[in-house]
């Protein structure tokens, strides 16, 4: 069992992962505890109710005494985290770093930085996704909705990336970053607009514009709308050379 003085961690931006102060992994024995683990961690440090953690944990198979169940799962739990695991009489809460805070709080660093420092701070937010967010516990609908949030966060945050390294002229980075968010997310007008402007700012300008002629197919194919006037505004100016090849511009 841990000490109150060692500091945890849990990862939740992939595999569900437990570690302790010098970054050793910590066993989670059972599928119950990691359950009961992802449905703490949530709730970014709250108390939740045992009743509420009981139905969360056991709904596929509730026990005949879920709450006193619960209270055994808890107990095997805080073996393993000490007293990151606080307890009160309605129900617990688990108070330990985790690597989705960590990937918010490099994005509100990123809103009051410079674009060079902008784009270093989203790139090491970047790093800390191993995988999609709760990945094994989507049939929690918290661990759902918050698993759906997180994604829409990583893709801006990607997608600002991109802005701040065609700011600061590394528009090579832009164009392989952007490529890959948007074969995950097709339908992101501004990853289009970004990869367009990247595209341009390499000397590919024909290649801008053959994207934009397969966006608007595939957007009127799939919905039968045609981009945003932003994004056409962008294919008129990349036809006539009117923007800086440096990418500077960025469309709103």
């Amino acid at each position: 069992m841990t000490s109150p003085e060692e500091p945890l961690s849990v990862a939740v931006l992939g595999a569900l992962e437990l570690r302790d102060h010098t970054d050793r992994a910590i066993p989670l024995a059972g599928r119950r505890v990691r359950r009961l683990v992802a449905a703490l961690v949530v709730h970014r440090g709250q108390v939740v109710r045992s009743e509420t953690l009981a139905e969360t944990v056991f709904a596929d198979r509730p026990p005949h005494h879920p709450v006193a169940a619960l209270h055994s799962l808890a107990a095997r739990l805080r073996r393993s985290v000490g007293a990151a695991l606080t307890s009160t009489t309605g129900g617990y809460a688990l108070r330990v770093d985790n690597d989705a805070a960590a990937f918010e709080a490099l994005l509100a660093r990123a809103d009051r930085a410079s674009a060079h420092e902008a784009a270093e701070l989203l790139g090491q937010a970047s790093t800390l996704w191993r995988g999609p967010a709760y990945a094994e516990f989507l049939d929690l609908p918290a661990c759902a909705a918050e698993a759906r949030r997180l994604d829409l966060r990583r893709v801006d945050a990607v997608e600002r990336r991109a802005e701040a390294l065609l700011q600061v002229r590394r528009a090579p980075d832009a164009v392989a970053e952007l490529e890959a968010v948007l074969r995950e997310h097709p339908f992101r007008e501004r990853a289009h607009a970004a990869f367009m402007r990247a595209l341009y700012a390499v000397g590919c300008h024909h290649d801008a514009l053959r994207h934009y002629t397969a966006y608007h197919r595939f957007l009127a194919t799939e919905l039968g709308l045609e981009p945003a006037p932003a994004l056409r505004r962008l294919h008129h100016e990349i036809l006539r050379h009117d923007l800086d090849r440096a990418g500077v511009a960025i469309a709103g």
